[in-house]
Parts: structure tokens; sequence; C-alpha cells
């Protein structure tokens, strides 16, 4: 999204718009028809916030998700998508 703001030429390359759609639909599709990414793939609704290992459980416990790794993922999107 940044890249976008600062050469808006990359906005139209269909290859690369193409690239970070993909990239957004598998860390945070909703879509429940979407046939090759997982809904809200490492989200955990019972404890309301994303595990960095995914929701299965590890022999070794899971990882909370890093804040700043969430929000630069959250407000990139908001970026790409405004």
């Amino acid at each position: 999204a940044i890249l976008v703001r600062l050469k808006p030429d990359f906005g139209a390359n269909t290859a690369f718009v193409s690239y970070v759609d993909m990239l957004i639909r598998d860390t945070a599709s909703p879509s429940k028809t979407d046939t090759h990414f997982p809904r809200f793939r490492s989200f955990d609704w019972f404890d309301m916030h994303s595990w960095s290992r995914g929701v299965a459980p590890s022999g070794d416990g899971k990882d909370q998700e890093s804040t700043s790794e969430e929000l630069n993922l959250l407000y990139g999107i908001h970026l790409w998508g405004g």
C-alpha cells in the first residue's frame, strides 16, 4: 500500500495488485466461499486474538501473535483498501 502511494504506477500493475490481494486473502480472508484460503487463518474466536502458530494445538503451546505484527498487517490492509 505504501509502495502504491509512493509510486502510483504500481497500482496499475495487475500482477502486483493480484499478488497483494492474494497475501491479504491468505492472512485475513473473511469469505466462506474462498476455495484457496481458510477464513480468518489464525484468529481464535474463543480467546479473541490471533496465534502465531495457528489455532491448532502444538506440543509446546501456542504463541500469541505479536501485537506489532498484527497491527502492521491490519494497518496495511486498511491502507490497501483506502
